[in-house]
């Protein structure tokens, strides 16, 4: 199939379908009695208006500098736009509804009117034909004002539907995978390794004098529970590790000795840690930051960054 031929698809937004059971009914209580089957309703349909007002620039024939018909669609709000009434008639070869009556002559009789005055829309996905013949259609479809996607509309209006991007679908269903194994990678590297245990033990807020299995049996629940407050609460403390560390090393009061980061505040010196083979120090750091050795580096800095604060106070 050609690519011009793929199937194109939006996504009615808000209505999903129901479940419910389906049985006798007790007559006192309501319940459903004996085999029963489960069951789900599709909630029908969605109608949008065959009418729209888009923000865009029409089209001028060069020789004529009249109307062609064909309109350029541009984020709302944008300089050189209009706001332009559009709807889609069969067979017509422009969704500019001016256009259609002044030029073409065409527009709906009162029947016709009540006929074509609504689309109807299957709640969930509907799929559509991606053909010359209904490329005008689908234009409308995607430069409708109820279409999420639709950078020409009015941002301020209600959202029905909006193109269905399994590309984005997919994109999203990888990134959260990925974030659970991440997730899943931190929890279970702590297993009968007391240091790790500790660090997540601080990390979140667990008693670290209570036996390892069941700090680690705490630690599996709440990644079970939700797997991306793990990987929160450790992004928001490595973030915050980074930005204490160069604010310190910025004001002077960190300092970087051939392998080793030192502390100094009115000339007390303390050394935080030694002996870091690498050339960028805090990159490091915020690397290895859920070694307990590295943690605790964190911890005093946090310590450091207060102090100075009220120093400064």
């Amino acid at each position: 199939m050609a690519n011009n031929e793929k199937i194109f698809s939006i996504l009615v937004l808000g209505k999903e379908a129901a479940e419910v059971e389906e049985g006798d009914l007790n007559k006192s209580t309501g319940l459903p009695i004996g085999k029963v089957n489960k069951i789900k309703l599709r909630p029908g349909q969605v109608s949008i208006p065959n009418f729209s007002k888009v923000w865009g620039r029409k089209i001028l024939d060069k020789k004529t500098e009249k109307p062609t018909g064909n309109i350029e669609f541009l984020e709302y709000g944008t300089k050189g736009g209009e706001l332009i009434p559009i709807r889609y008639i069969e067979g017509c070869s422009s969704l500019d509804k001016h256009y259609q009556i002044n030029v073409l002559k065409l527009d709906f009789s009162d029947e016709e009117d009540f006929i074509n005055a609504y689309i109807n829309l299957d709640a969930g996905i509907n799929d559509f034909k991606n053909t010359e013949d209904n490329a005008l259609f689908l234009d409308f479809l995607q430069h409708h004002t109820y279409c999420e996607d639709n950078k020409s509309r009015n941002p301020k209006k209600d959202v029905v539907f909006k193109l269905y991007n399994p590309q984005n679908i997919n994109k999203m269903k990888i990134d959260s995978f990925k974030d659970r194994q991440k997730a899943a990678e931190y929890i279970m590297a702590s297993e009968n390794d007391e240091k790790k245990l500790a660090v997540l033990a601080r990390l979140f807020e667990i008693d670290g004098d209570r036996q390892d299995a069941v700090i680690f049996g705490e630690l599996f629940e709440i990644l079970e529970d939700d797997y991306k407050r793990v990987i929160n609460v450790i992004d928001i403390n490595r973030a915050r590790f980074k930005n204490i560390l160069q604010d310190l090393a910025d004001k002077g009061v960190l300092l970087v000795e051939e392998d080793d980061v030192i502390s100094n505040i009115d000339g007390e010196r303390e050394f935080l840690i030694k002996g870091i083979d690498s050339k960028d120090k805090i990159k490091h750091l915020v690397d290895e930051f859920l070694t307990l050795e590295v943690f605790e580096v964190y911890q005093k800095v946090s310590i450091l960054k207060n102090q100075l604060l009220q120093k400064l106070a």
